[in-house]
């Protein structure tokens, strides 16, 4: 885990997770710029660097700015972008206007990173607050990678394999504008032309960590019939219903920073 790698500079935030394999290296590389988000990037390398070109990441036209080492060796690239917050007023009574997180001032994430827990977090709040919610308030990203296999110990303890991330979205101290409110984070979803995006609900009755009924979300990339031309510049082109990358999402929310049972809240995922 590294921040702003090869950049001394302030103001903007990038966190990159490096997991390598025996025969290949997955990158992750969170930032701020704009609404937050995530770039994968898998390379066919066990030795594959990331390098980025900073003054041209950080202008109006950032394309190219970015790239592995060495060339030609990416087999998968995609990115999910966190676009904005919904408040709803009531179930069924509207919306008031959303909080924009391109719009969002973030927080200098080196002072909360933890590189040798594979710790970090991206906080922030609205540049504009006309109503005073975020008063005292903030929206925070909590970054987790993992370098072996295990479980959270958060209920109901979402499995982890090496070389993955985990993500917690927390909200606090943030005011509600009314007295029913509903929040709702949107999610988009990047892939090149090649691969398609499949979200596949799955509904478990029991395990010894969840008990009860529960229900896992996993967002897939999957590789198109005929998609080589699409695939990145240099690498092989994958076979048809190939699995390239997954998100997997378990709706669940607490009201509090230590949550047990009791402090669960209604919550669901859908798109």
């Amino acid at each position: 885990l590294e921040f702003n790698p090869g950049w001394n500079g302030s103001g903007v935030n990038v966190l990159h997770v490096r997991a390598e394999g025996a025969r290949d290296t997955l990158h992750l590389v969170w930032g701020s710029l704009g609404a937050p988000a995530v770039l994968l990037l898998a390379s066919r390398s066990p030795h594959s660097r990331l390098r980025l070109r900073w003054p041209l990441l950080l202008s109006p036209h950032p394309a190219g700015a970015l790239w592995l080492e060495p060339p030609g060796s990416v087999s998968y690239a995609g990115a999910v972008i966190f676009t904005k917050l919904f408040e709803e007023k009531a179930p069924g009574a509207g919306f008031f206007p959303p909080y924009d997180l391109a719009q969002f001032s973030w927080e200098n994430s080196n002072l909360t990173l933890e590189p040798l827990a594979l710790r970090a977090q991206l906080r922030g709040v609205p540049t504009s607050d006309p109503s005073g919610a975020f008063a005292n308030g903030s929206l925070e990203f909590q970054i987790q990678a993992f370098r072996s296999r295990g479980r959270a110990a958060v209920p109901p303890g979402l499995p982890w394999v090496a070389g993955s991330c985990a993500l917690h979205v927390e909200l606090r101290g943030l005011r509600p504008r009314g007295n029913g409110s509903r929040f709702l984070l949107e999610v988009a979803a990047l892939e090149a032309a090649g691969a398609a995006r499949a979200l596949r609900p799955r509904w478990d009755l029991d395990d010894e960590f969840a008990p009860g009924v529960f229900q896992t979300l996993s967002l897939v990339a999957e590789s198109r019939p005929n998609s080589s031309e699409s695939q990145p510049k240099g690498s092989k082109s994958h076979p048809a219903g190939s699995t390239l990358s997954f998100l997997l999402w378990r709706a669940v929310a607490y009201a509090s920073r230590s949550p047990r049972r009791q402090d669960g809240m209604r919550c669901g995922a859908g798109g």
